[in-house]
């Protein structure tokens, strides 16, 4: 199965993106962390998915 390598720049966005919801809502942010996890592995199952 192919690998998904995200950049640092885009962990870094992600992380900040996650801790500013949390910062309200931890909760939400879990679901969406979650979210992104379960979407990017579909990505990587079935990478024409979505084009």
């Amino acid at each position: 199965m192919p690998r998904l390598e995200w950049t640092q720049t885009a962990k870094s966005d992600l992380y900040a993106i996650l801790e500013f919801i949390a910062d309200d809502n931890v909760s939400a942010a879990q679901r969406l962390k979650n979210t992104i996890d379960k979407d990017t592995n579909h990505l990587l199952i079935f990478p024409s998915m979505g084009r």
